[in-house]
């Protein structure tokens, strides 16, 4: 009886081999994309500028998925609770992510916004964001001076005038006050004197333009 013939050793083809490392290599590459995905998180961010003052509610926000590295403490989750009444405390860029220390409840801020109107031209240092003084006029001539009645107030916008063809400027400022502040702004106002920001650091002549 013949013996049997030993079958032959079949190779492994190299491209073989080469393909499945490819593949191997691919689904490691893809995991590692998931996995830095998995660190990112939700955070809300400023849908358009939001001044020192203005009270943020959701209309204002918008949810943005960013990578933080260990800093989501600093920010606003998009899943935390709005404080209500809650206010900014200092200017928020559009599109800045919303840092938990730029706010304040409306009642803790210590600071309340009050419109004061213009007596004129602004100086080009009043702006948004701005630390200003305010200045008020002597009730009449002849009693009292010019005299500063707020200082450290911040100013929240410039209430442009509506109505005439050519009548330009600011017809009011919103401003942010210390609660201490708030008779003799309002004094002001309702005595019709005339309240000037001046921004902290600068000078009154050069502030009025």
């Amino acid at each position: 009886m013949p013996e049997p013939r030993p079958r032959p050793r079949r190779l492994v083809d190299p491209r073989l081999l080469i393909g499945a490392g490819l593949v191997l290599a691919s689904i490691a590459g893809v995991v590692g994309v998931l996995a830095a995905a998995d660190r990112t998180v939700e955070v809300f961010a400023a849908r358009d500028a939001i001044g020192p003052g203005e009270t943020l509610d959701r209309d204002a926000l918008t949810i943005r998925r960013v990578a933080l590295d260990g800093a989501e403490a600093r920010y606003l989750a998009a899943g935390a609770r709005i404080p209500e009444g809650a206010v900014a405390v200092r200017p928020i860029g559009q599109g800045e992510l919303i840092p938990s220390a730029a706010l304040a409840a409306a009642d803790g801020s210590g600071r309340v916004p009050v419109v004061v109107p213009s007596p004129g031209e602004l100086g080009s240092g009043v702006r948004p964001g701005v630390e200003v003084e305010l200045w008020a006029a002597a009730a009449s001539a002849g009693e009292g001076e010019t005299a500063v009645i707020a200082g450290e107030a911040v100013v929240v916008r410039l209430v442009e005038r509506r109505g005439l063809v050519g009548d330009e400027g600011a017809a009011a400022v919103e401003v942010l006050l210390d609660r201490e502040d708030l008779p003799a702004v309002l004094d002001a106002v309702a005595e019709e004197r005339p309240v000037s920001p001046v921004p902290l650091g600068v000078p009154l002549e050069s502030s009025r333009g």
